[in-house]
């Protein structure tokens, strides 16, 4: 969980969400799917935190008390429209931008990674020769 921010909000909504998963149906089962998923326990309350706020910012907003029916058609709504691919993992090792700007620290990571990779000191390699068999 994140340390920013004033302690004290922070302490009420950690209490508040503790209470909310052992009485609010809604939360537990929140709480209850991401852990069965394989998420920590204190993540998982931290989720439960933010939609608690979440929950208290769509009340504030529309002036009107919650609706867990809502909530649940929403998140129905929300896992439909997800795809079902995971991301492209390919993507992280895409080539540099050579028109992109980039800071002279960057610049001079790329120029480092450059030459380490052209120069082939080691003993062992596709640059050394094969070894002679003796029969």
């Amino acid at each position: 969980m994140s340390k920013k921010g004033r302690k004290e909000p922070r302490q009420i909504l950690f209490m508040t969400a503790l209470t909310a998963i052992r009485s609010n149906p809604l939360i537990r089962n929140i709480y209850l799917e991401h852990t069965e998923k394989g998420m920590e326990k204190m993540a998982a309350i931290g989720l439960c935190m933010h939609k608690i706020l979440r929950i208290i910012y769509g009340m504030l907003k529309h002036g009107k008390p919650f609706d867990p029916q809502i909530d649940l058609n929403n998140r129905q709504r929300s896992i439909k429209k997800k795809p079902a691919g995971q991301r492209d993992k390919s993507r992280r090792f895409q080539d540099y931008d050579l028109n992109a700007p980039i800071s002279r620290r960057q610049n001079k990571k790329r120029l480092e990674r450059k030459q380490s990779h052209s120069v082939n000191n080691t003993k062992f390699g596709i640059n050394a020769p094969a070894p002679e068999l003796v029969s």
